[in-house]
This record gives C-alpha cells, structure tokens and sequence, in this order.
C-alpha cells in the first residue's frame, strides 16, 4: 500500500492485519478508519508519527492496542470503543470525542476544544 498511498486523502480498513514497520509519512491522510483490525502498534506511536495531519480518527475494537496515545495535532473528531489498558488522548484542535472502553486504569484527555463529548465506560460483563 505504502508505495501507491502518495494522494490517498481517506482511508477505511476492517478486518484486516497490519504492520506499521517500515511505514512512511503520509502527509495527505486526514481520515482513517479501522474497524476490527490487529495491529503491531501496541502505543499508537507509528500512527502518531506517520499519519500527522489526520483530522478525523475512528478506531473500533483494535486488536494488539494496551495503552494508546492519541497525540495529533490537527485532529477534530476522534471515535474510539476498545479494551486499552489505559488511553491517552493529546488533541489541542479535537472538538468531537465519542470513547467507549471497558474500565481503563487511566484516562487522559487534553482536549482543550471539545465541544462534542461522549465518553462510556463500561463493566468487563457488558459488551462494547
């Protein structure tokens, strides 16, 4: 994918397995969509440096996710439902936040902007 995504503005991806070893910048990325995929980026630190002007970013059920950080700059929407251990979102421009997780241990929003926000946490018993 790496070497035709040069232009590539939106992007939706499910049921899928991905590596982020060896990814590059892509600078033209706003909108990425993952739903249901395994990833080998347990922190989200490879999403944060190759994907810096995302705007809008909805994560559902991630595999291989524990303890994500969520640190872009640009971004204004942000959907998220997991099982992270705990989840760091660092979003100065964010103004729409929907999170749902089951009982992180920690929860860190800087978020200075937002005006949408929905956050559930949920019981281990309930399903997301």
């Amino acid at each position: 994918m790496q070497s035709t995504s040069g232009n590539l503005e939106n992007l939706v991806i499910r049921k899928a397995r991905l590596s982020f070893s060896g990814m590059k910048v892509m600078l033209k990325l706003t909108s990425l969509t993952l739903e249901f995929v395994t990833i080998d980026d347990e922190n989200l630190v490879k999403i944060n440096e190759c994907l810096p002007f995302l705007h809008v970013l909805n994560m559902t059920r991630i595999i291989g996710l524990k303890e994500p950080k969520i640190q872009l700059l640009h971004l204004q929407a942000c959907r998220f439902t997991g099982y992270p251990r705990s989840i760091i979102i660092r979003a100065p421009n964010l103004t729409e936040l929907k999170l749902r997780c089951i009982e992180p241990n920690l929860l860190i929003l800087e978020c200075p902007s937002v005006s949408d926000l929905n956050i559930s946490i949920v019981e281990p018993s309930e399903t997301i």
